[in-house]
């Protein structure tokens, strides 16, 4: 079995280096771990240089393509090492704020030229200026991102933690899930609020729309793209 993960671990080494704890560098070489089902784990480094990976997508000819959450930047990882230049035309992100930025990146399952992110979006909201998380899509060609448009806006201002991931299922129809609705010390209310889609799994239409059978498409007081 292969499974390929990114790593970034940003806030914990700026805090050992606060402390004075020597950061670790990448592996130069295979790690190998037991565990208690599988004797053996093989950890074997693909590309090294990433700032904060943070969402990964895979393309039938084999690059694979990597977010970076904090610099904005679509990366690309093709035989095994990382091009030096970032794919131009990612949307603007908003990346003041911790845990705020580019966030995960899907492929259309029939043509995975068009490329989905989610990202922390700047909005202004009732004359406050901040974020929001957004959904957008593109066309990957020539190593440029082209016609990216936005395909959903959530409402309101994200509250600080705006992670977001995707996942297409088998129907077609994309699931998105949005943070946001938590602050420190807070208690999460929006995650409960039906009228936002704040700490919410959303499903939508590959084009942004809502699907017809959405379980709260017709319930009052929902936002229809909500799923869970």
């Amino acid at each position: 079995a292969l499974a390929i993960f990114a790593s970034g671990g940003v806030e914990t080494l700026l805090a050992q280096s606060n402390y004075g704890i020597p950061i670790p560098g990448p592996p130069t070489e295979p790690i190998i771990l037991g565990t208690a089902e599988i004797p053996r784990i093989r950890i074997v480094p693909v590309a090294t240089a990433l700032e904060h990976p943070w969402g990964m997508a895979f393309r039938d000819n084999g690059d694979i393509l990597v977010t970076e959450r904090e610099t904005g930047r679509l990366r690309v990882i093709r035989d095994g090492r990382l091009v030096a230049a970032s794919v131009p035309g990612v949307p603007e992100i908003y990346s003041g704020r911790l845990r705020a930025g580019l966030m995960d990146i899907a492929l259309h399952p029939e043509d995975d030229e068009l490329v989905y992110l989610t990202y922390s979006k700047p909005v202004e909201w009732e004359g406050e200026a901040g974020f929001t998380v957004a959904l957008a899509r593109g066309r990957l060609q020539a190593g440029e991102l082209t016609g990216v448009r936005d395909l959903f806006v959530a409402d309101g201002l994200d509250l600080g933690i705006a992670a977001s991931r995707l996942l297409f299922a088998p129907d077609g129809t994309l699931f998105m899930s949005v943070g946001g609705s938590y602050v420190f010390a807070g208690t999460g209310d929006l995650a409960q609020d039906s009228r936002s889609h704040y700490g919410k799994l959303l499903r939508l239409n590959e084009d942004g729309s809502v699907p017809a059978d959405n379980p709260f498409i017709h319930r009052p007081g929902f936002q229809p793209e909500i799923y869970s």
